[in-house]
């Protein structure tokens, strides 16, 4: 991974004080360098899991038209990596 691609990334939708919540009519979210005004990305919603006690959206990110490894939520509006994070199994929509 380039160290473009290391920066922490936000939303501007979703709640500021938790996880964005489960939506299965979501279909995709911009993707923001956290001090920017111009979009780097977009994060595609594959499915939900438990994060912090709730029923959080599970992305995948592609920024700057590379996808970044991992799996991610929007927890106050930061993306958030989940490899290490301790999880309930992901869930796909149905």
């Amino acid at each position: 991974m380039t160290d473009s691609l290391r920066a922490d990334y936000v939303s501007r939708i979703g709640p500021p004080d938790g996880p964005m919540s489960f939506d299965p009519s979501l279909q995709t979210v911009s993707v923001y360098g956290e001090s920017g005004p111009v979009s780097v990305g977009a994060a595609w919603p594959i499915g939900w899991t438990v994060y912090r006690g709730a029923l959080a959206t599970l992305f995948r990110m592609e920024i700057r038209g590379t996808e970044v490894p991992g799996l991610w939520v929007c927890d106050e509006r930061r993306f958030r990596d989940l490899a290490g994070v301790s999880r309930r199994p992901i869930q796909t929509p149905s």
